[in-house]
């Protein structure tokens, strides 16, 4: 269903690279003690995470036209996980915090549009089955990828658990993105677009994007 029209399998492969984003969450408290700060800076850091998922969509839905979104998705998909690089400058938290919320922020505009085009892709009679597989692969991935930054922190450290969580996540992204903007251009048979009001978008949508922690 999701692996056997390569417009799908791209949307699909974007599910599996919350691994990599989830990371600055997933660490936030050993990170912000490698820093020399306390408890309450923690709450501070995963709060700017969240911030920058309100003003990244609140700017994407501003000013990015629904005809460029097909184009943009796999920039996006490539430039999430670049500042996350970054925090082996060691700027400190405050710089951390921003570069966690421009990552975030990035991440949850990918999962809007994922969302929105896998929504339209599926048939009627597939669409419940597929985005809740989207949803598990999605949830799932977020899991594993806070077990495995965990596990890399005690090896090395927080900040290098991080960086090496964005840095990985530039190179897992070329394959969704490579394969959706192959698919584009592809001369392939157009697929069935459903008819829908708002009520059937919004709940598409929150199906998968209510996943997202």
């Amino acid at each position: 269903m999701l692996w056997s029209e390569p417009r799908r399998r791209a949307l699909f492969l974007t599910t599996i690279l919350g691994v990599f984003y989830i990371a600055p969450q997933g660490i936030a408290a050993p990170y912000v003690a490698e820093l020399g700060y306390g408890p309450t800076m923690v709450g501070f850091v995963l709060a700017s995470t969240g911030a920058g998922a309100i003003v990244g969509l609140s700017l994407f839905s501003r000013f990015v036209p629904a005809c460029r979104r097909p184009v943009l998705l796999p920039v996006v998909c490539m430039f999430a996980g670049l500042p996350l690089i970054l925090v082996l400058a060691h700027g400190g938290a405050y710089v951390a915090m921003v570069l966690f919320a421009v990552s975030n922020g990035l991440w949850c505009t990918q999962v809007v549009m994922a969302v929105s085009f896998l929504a339209d892709l599926l048939r009627d009679n597939q669409r419940a089955q597929g985005m809740g597989l989207a949803s598990s692969m999605n949830l799932t991935a977020q899991g594993v990828g806070t077990g495995l930054a965990g596990a890399l922190a005690q090896a090395t450290s927080p900040t290098v658990a991080i960086a090496l969580a964005g840095a990985l996540s530039v190179g897992v992204a070329l394959w969704p993105s490579v394969l959706w903007v192959k698919s584009r251009h592809r001369k392939a048979p157009a697929l069935p677009i459903r008819r829908h009001g708002p009520d059937s978008r919004r709940v598409a949508q929150e199906q998968l994007f209510g996943q997202r922690r």
